[in-house]
């Protein structure tokens, strides 16, 4: 259950991280849309009015179709007002447009200068629309790059934490059954900081390599009888011989190993019982013997 939780918090808070980091982008994209949307309802719409007025105004004469031509355009340019600068320039080319179409020249110039100011007017809130829109692309980006780097430390994070928690204790039992695969009958598994689960894997396979050796350590006759016959052939040997049992115990040792215990022979003597009880190659100058019936091994220092 441990390890569930701990995968699940894991996993899920990257999930959300991605959730999140999807959904800021899709509300940039629908923040970022109405501003360009605003942009052509409200001004370049105006502006085509203005466009259309200044055009009629270009043309001389006084025909009726430029003149419906200039009304129309002035009426859409009136239905369409966005900004608070428009409304009194709108009015000054309602007064004197009729003058200005039927040829007056002060008229003419009065209504070319309040269109010209009502272009202004458009173009700048273009102008500030377009900021808006560059600024919410800008935070959005930010946004995008920070939420980007904190699921990326996250991860960090995460696999980390299951490395620790998962990956090693698994390659632990999996390197405690390769030693006793190959005769390590040593090597147990100490899995401390893992999920509960994992621990009591390890536990398993710890009794079940106790149980697998259980049956040759009973076997060994290790009775007081026989000690003492081993231990006194032992003591026949001039050079210093020890019996080694499987975990590279000393059984017994011989009169000629305790004094060279005490003398230049004793850092070779735990080596020498290590490596027979492991199987491994023996120091130089010593010999190893198995023997019959015993599990034990007769380690004997070379003359």
């Amino acid at each position: 259950m441990r390890l569930r939780i701990e995968s699940g918090i894991g996993i899920g808070g990257l999930l959300a991280l991605q959730l999140a980091t999807t959904g800021g982008a899709i509300g940039l994209l629908a923040r970022t849309a109405p501003a360009v949307e605003r942009i052509l309802r409200e001004n370049v719409y105006s502006g085509e009015a203005v466009e259309d007025m200044l055009s009629v105004l270009a043309a001389p004469g006084e025909e009726p179709a430029r003149t419906g031509r200039f009304y129309a355009a002035l009426e859409r340019a009136q239905s369409n007002v966005s900004e608070p600068q428009e409304p009194p320039l709108l009015r000054a080319v309602e007064q004197r447009a009729e003058s200005a179409l039927a040829g007056d020249e002060a008229a003419r110039e009065a209504v070319v200068g309040a269109l010209r100011d009502l272009g202004v007017v458009n173009r700048n809130s273009m102008a500030r629309e377009d900021q808006t829109a560059r600024s919410l692309s800008a935070t959005g980006a930010w946004a995008a790059a920070v939420m980007g780097l904190v699921s990326f430390l996250v991860g960090v994070l995460v696999y980390r934490r299951l490395r620790l928690r998962l990956e090693l204790p698994v390659v632990e039992v999996d390197g405690t059954l390769a030693a006793v695969r190959v005769g390590d009958a040593h090597r147990r598994c100490s899995i401390a900081d893992a999920p509960a689960e994992l621990q009591r894997v390890g536990d398993n396979v710890n009794w079940l390599i106790d149980r697998l050796h259980a049956p040759v350590v009973a076997a060994i006759d290790t009775s007081p009888p026989l000690r003492a016959a081993m231990l006194h052939l032992v003591d026949r040997i001039p050079t210093p011989a020890a019996l080694v049992d499987m975990r590279g115990d000393a059984v017994a040792l011989n009169r000629a190993c305790l004094e060279a215990a005490g003398g230049e022979g004793a850092p070779l003597l735990g080596p020498a019982m290590s490596s027979a009880a492991a199987g491994a190659p023996m120091p130089e100058g010593w010999t190893a013997e198995k023997v019959r019936d015993t599990g034990w091994w007769l380690v004997v220092a070379e003359a």
